[in-house]
């Protein structure tokens, strides 16, 4: 039975709606252009881009409306050398704290990652599946590994 666990998605998220967002008066970096594209708004739905247009869209139904005022919107960022377990952790801390502890402070920092603006990262060595599935899983909140 214990190795059927690795088959279930060992941690079924429950499906909760995500209201979708719709960013308004924006700057945008696509990162196709040199340039910014002024007056932009996105919608966001499902936690992915759903529309960019130029000028205004209508909020879908129980959309969170976020005025940007003209601050920038730019595409996720990749990190290329990041280590899921030692991104945060000083390396006496690592060696003397508890794994429970260790796996905490890990989803801590991925969290921070992705709030920087990290939407991706590539795991650089160490133990990054078990953070990768609770990742995947929406268990905790950080980059795709």
């Amino acid at each position: 039975m214990l190795g059927l666990a690795a088959y279930s998605n060992w941690a079924i998220a429950q499906e909760v709606a995500k209201p979708a967002i719709l960013f308004q008066n924006a700057r945008l970096f696509d990162g196709l252009e040199l340039s910014t594209r002024e007056g932009v708004s996105v919608l966001v739905q499902d936690g992915m881009i759903a529309d960019v247009t130029q000028g205004s869209l209508s909020a879908p139904d129980g959309a969170i409306v976020i005025d940007a005022g003209g601050l920038t919107l730019i595409p996720g960022l990749i990190d290329a050398h990041w280590h899921s377990m030692l991104a945060s952790t000083p390396l006496p801390l690592m060696l003397t704290a508890a794994e429970g502890g260790i796996h905490l402070m890990a989803a801590a920092e991925a969290r921070r990652t992705l709030m920087r603006g990290s939407t991706t990262v590539r795991d650089a060595g160490g133990p990054a599946f078990p953070m990768k599935r609770a990742i995947d899983s929406g268990n905790v909140e950080g980059p795709r590994i």
